[in-house]
């Protein structure tokens, strides 16, 4: 089982400004670039177009084509956030391949470095669920805000398989 090959369900070839590209290489190249620590997207195409590593990813990766800085960028905004996560939550639930007998920590976090966005009205807020025996998230979703983590948390519940599991979370979920 690999990541990679899961994300290729992620989407197919798109047509961008006349120009085709696959979005399940760009989200390779995101999550590949977060991984060496790229922080922004300006760091993650300098790195992916790189002479040291983008011979890497042809080699190992089959991505042949990296697109133009702007190209990149707005392959970005392309991607299905709503089915990326999907792909995530279904690709580490077969890592755990059962929650039954196990306990899943349920909690909601605001992530502070967006508070500072401009962009933003409020921080983002995270419900995430944490499988304690396993080490690994399962599943999470974002929040308008706040006040809105109860219905995110029960949203999150219906969309993972954790029959026979102990869920554990805040009293305000009671």
């Amino acid at each position: 089982m690999c990541i990679i090959e899961e994300l290729k369900k992620a989407g197919s070839v798109v047509n961008h400004e006349g120009y085709y590209y696959r979005l399940s290489n760009i989200i390779e190249i995101l999550i590949l670039g977060l991984m060496c620590q790229m922080k922004t997207l300006t760091e993650i195409h300098m790195w992916a177009t790189s002479k040291h590593v983008n011979p890497m990813l042809q080699e190992n990766f089959g991505i042949i084509k990296i697109p133009c800085y702007s190209h990149f960028a707005g392959l970005v905004g392309l991607i299905d956030s709503e089915k990326l996560n999907k792909i995530f939550m279904d690709f580490f639930s077969k890592l755990v391949e059962t929650v039954v007998g196990k306990t899943i920590a349920i909690d909601g976090k605001t992530i502070c470095t967006t508070a500072n966005m401009k962009k933003f009205e409020s921080p983002l807020n995270i419900a995430s669920a944490f499988v304690v025996e396993n080490g690994i998230t399962i599943g999470q979703l974002a929040a308008d805000s706040k006040s809105n983590e109860i219905p995110i948390v029960r949203e999150l519940i219906r969309l993972l398989n954790v029959e026979g599991a102990t869920i554990v979370a805040d009293a305000l979920h009671c």
